[in-house]
Parts: C-alpha cells; structure tokens; sequence
C-alpha cells in the first residue's frame, strides 16, 4: 500500500488481495498438501491475475482506480470467503511459520522481506 500511495496511486484492494491469498495458500498447503514453494508461487500468481484485473480495468476500460479497486475490495472478501468455506484454516508448517515468525540474519524475516522488496523497486 505504502509503494501505491508514494507513486501517486490508490489501491483500496491491498487487504482483499492479502485475504484471496491467505486463503489461496492455506488451502493449498493444508487441503491439497502442496509444498511450500508450489504453494507461494500459486499464491503470487493468483495476486499476479488480480494485480492484472485492477490493471486492466484502468488502462483499457479508462475505469477510475479508487473505483476499479474498490470492485475488488468488495468482491475479493466474499471470494476469499468462498475458497475457505467461511472457516479458518491453520497451517502447521515450519516453513510457513519461518515467514511469519522467523528470523534472518538478526532481523524478523518479514523485515527482511520488506527490505528486499525495497531494493527491488528503488529506480
């Protein structure tokens, strides 16, 4: 969110997005007993085709962003909803909880998941 806004952009789908992949990975890794690596490069894909939907809306259909992204906030929910039955799922993997609770060189690693992101999108 922070990157859109600097950029001058609006996004008001950023938590619907993080939902669909939430669930698009749970399920992957707890339903359908994928590995770690299939199910973030699912995840990142299924972010991708949203990213592309939102992207789409305003490039070729000239659809204001506050409004295109607001379809998707008020869409990705219920989607989110729907891939999880309305239930919550809990992941029991290691690797799975090394993202969101481990560390990396000293550093929480989501931390260090935000500073690679950062080199990747300095211009």
């Amino acid at each position: 969110m922070t990157l859109i806004i600097a950029t001058g952009g609006v996004d008001l789908s950023v938590g619907a997005v993080i939902a669909i992949a939430g669930s698009v990975a749970a399920q992957l890794l707890v339903q359908a007993h994928a590995g770690l690596a299939t199910a973030i490069l699912a995840t990142l894909g299924v972010c991708l085709v949203l990213g592309v939907w939102n992207g789409a809306l305003v490039a070729w259909c000239g659809v204001q962003p506050i409004v295109a992204t607001l379809v998707l906030m008020v869409a990705g929910r219920g989607v989110a909803q729907l891939l999880t039955d309305g239930q919550i799922i809990t992941v029991e993997r290691a690797g799975f909880t090394f993202i969101a609770g481990g560390y990396f060189l000293g550093l929480p690693f989501p931390v260090t998941l935000v500073l690679v992101a950062l080199l990747l999108t300095r211009p």
